[in-house]
């Protein structure tokens, strides 16, 4: 079928693209919140999002109260 590989190589496509995505969410620190391309969020947003994406457990919220 000729139409065959070239809708696997899409798919295939795909798949690095969702695959290269998690990836980075996994092992990657996001981008700064108040980084240079980016309009300038109130500090304490900053400050909590940055504690909620902290990679390692032990440095985010623990919970509500925190």
């Amino acid at each position: 079928m000729p139409g065959g590989s070239e809708a696997e190589a899409a798919e295939e496509r795909r798949k690095q693209r969702k695959d290269a995505g998690v990836s980075a969410i996994l092992h990657e620190e996001p981008v700064p919140l108040d980084g240079p391309e980016a309009t300038a969020p109130p500090p304490s947003l900053v400050s909590i999002v940055s504690r909620c994406l902290e990679k390692s457990p032990e440095d985010r919220f623990h919970s509500a109260h925190d």
